[in-house]
């Protein structure tokens, strides 16, 4: 590849190709725009460790690279997109060196094999074969109108084995970035088309779940509440935007109560001034006009038990559709909920009986109420194998007027491929008053293994919830091996030791993407080929 002063001196003396004979889709102003945007929502949501300056800058310019390596675009339209990329790289303020440059390039590529895997979906409709699915496919081809039920009800699983093995052969920044741009397309779009719900369903059936096996919740949430707003909206049914409308004012003047605070000081007993805490996101706003509140606490309980706090504020998109298709209208219970994690059976035991006796003393003052979820009977739910609720019912039995609950048992489901683990919480639903606002609040309790169980483990909802889609007649989720979603989780927390821009491919890793895609030297080529001798592209492979 010519080198990077090479390139600065063709770019300092030649200009871009003017068109005159045809109007060009091609908007580098919109693109710098959309560039912006993504680059202050990464800033946002992913850890700084995680992604370095260059590995945003190639986040905010991945829409241009798409467009060179787009053949059925016309050479000028590939030619202005390569000359926006070639003038950031020869940029004395940006200063990219040669190794940085070469390491754009490979995320560049991995965002083609993300793109290639995240269109699978397809593949499995097709496989499936029911009445179902192929009025799926007709839809998504645009071949039949989508109506205002599909929006709702095409729905499928994710393959997690197929996601998580695409998660070793790519970058995890390659990843975060590239669901980025996803979401700028989904919230900016006033389309409501076939192009618009294949977007929504990479999401649902790629990115999230791999956002969520990595661990970065805070992006996970943001994708999907975006993913849920586009469903609701494209539905056209007045009744259910006015209903987010409604969710979303009252979901913002519960961030802004101080409401979430009272929670985490007065029920819960954590002490900001005391414990080490670190909110990881805090109601920041994104390009977009929509907000996340996703914090995780480390504390000590008056008593001696070392926790951890873990919660967010439920999205409008996501508590709108649990009110409106699951709820029969009503206000879900976990508008703001959070998880005790601590070591064993009875440090939770002894965590429950804390904010318990806590949330009776608020009840008593007037500015708490123990309710029950819609589908209980009581405030108090224990899940669970018969081993387990006997022990968390051994440790409250001792208490006077101690609380009534909700026992159900689960030994795990049976699915081909995973161990067999059972779901096991002890949770307390309550709503929290200051003045005219109230706020429904879930706290649940779980030991460490417990805790991991239900996020990579077999009770994880990528492993437990695989029927999911199978009800309407389409793929469900694919479980995936906790030992491999582990793996991957894995591989994030060691980029963010190394700080980024560290991560070597195998052999492997190489040859796979050369086979699928197209190695990083020949994405180099034919950036410059673009950038300066277009009339080439015309035979360019």
């Amino acid at each position: 590849m010519n080198t990077s002063s090479e390139i600065a001196y063709e770019l300092a003396n030649s200009t871009p190709e003017a068109s005159t004979e045809e109007a060009l889709s091609y908007n580098p102003e919109f693109f710098s725009a959309q560039g912006q945007r993504i680059g202050e929502c990464l800033r946002i949501f992913a850890d700084e460790r995680l992604l370095s300056d260059h590995a945003i800058d190639a986040a905010r310019l991945q829409a241009p690279v798409d467009t060179v390596q787009d053949n059925p675009l016309s050479p000028q339209e590939r030619h202005l997109a390569a000359w926006q990329v070639m003038q950031y790289l020869t940029d004395p303020d940006m200063s990219p060196t040669e190794k940085e440059a070469e390491y754009m390039c490979n995320l560049w590529v991995d965002f083609k094999m993300i793109d290639k895997e995240a269109s699978y979906y397809g593949q499995r409709l097709e496989e499936y074969g029911t009445k179902e699915s192929k009025a799926a496919l007709d839809a998504l081809a645009g071949n039949v109108e989508i109506k205002e039920a599909d929006w709702h009800n095409i729905r499928i699983g994710a393959d997690v084995p197929r996601i998580v093995g695409l998660s070793r052969h790519v970058n995890v920044e390659s990843i975060v970035a590239r669901s980025a741009l996803l979401l700028d397309r989904i919230a900016t779009t006033t389309t409501h088309d076939s192009k618009l719900l294949k977007d929504v369903l990479e999401i649902e059936t790629v990115y999230a779940p791999l956002l969520d096996i990595l661990g970065l919740h805070a992006s996970e949430a943001i994708l999907r509440h975006h993913a849920e707003k586009a469903r609701l909206m494209a539905a056209g049914r007045e009744d259910i935007r006015q209903r987010y409308d409604e969710m979303s004012e009252y979901i913002e003047s519960a961030r802004e109560s101080g409401l979430v605070e009272d929670v985490i000081t007065d029920v819960v007993g954590v002490d900001f001034e005391e414990n080490n805490y670190s909110f990881i996101i805090d109601n920041e706003e994104t390009p977009y006009g929509s907000k996340s509140y996703y914090s995780a606490v480390r504390s000590t309980s008056k008593s001696g038990v070392p926790f951890r706090f873990i919660s967010r504020i439920k999205s409008p998109g996501s508590a709108t559709d649990k009110s409106v298709h699951h709820n029969e209208g009503k206000m879900p219970q976990d508008i703001y909920a959070g998880t005790v994690v601590v070591d064993d059976v009875d440090q939770m035991v002894t965590r429950f009986k804390e904010v318990y006796a806590n949330i009776k003393a608020l009840e008593k003052a007037g500015v708490c109420e123990l309710v029950s979820a819609p589908s209980k009977d009581f405030p108090v739910h224990i899940k669970g194998t018969q081993e387990y609720m006997d022990a968390v019912k051994v440790g409250l039995k001792d208490e006077e007027n101690g609380p009534k609950f909700v026992d159900e048992i689960d030994e795990g489901k049976p699915i081909p491929g995973t161990v067999k683990e059972p779901f096991q919480v002890l949770k307390v639903t309550f709503n929290v008053k200051r003045g005219d606002k109230v706020l429904p609040v879930e706290i649940q309790f779980q030991t460490i293994m417990d805790r991991n169980s239900s996020r990579l483990g077999g009770a994880s909802h990528l492993t437990y919830k695989a029927e999911n889609g199978t009800k309407s007649g389409l793929p469900g989720n694919v479980p995936g091996n906790s030992v491999d979603m582990l793996h991957a989780n894995h591989r994030k927390w060691a980029l963010l030791e190394k700080g980024g821009e560290e991560v070597l491919y195998s052999e492997e890793d190489q040859r796979i993407r050369k086979q699928k895609i197209v190695d990083v030297e020949a994405l180099q080529q034919l950036l410059v080929q673009a950038a300066f001798y277009p009339e080439e592209l015309e035979q360019a492979t």
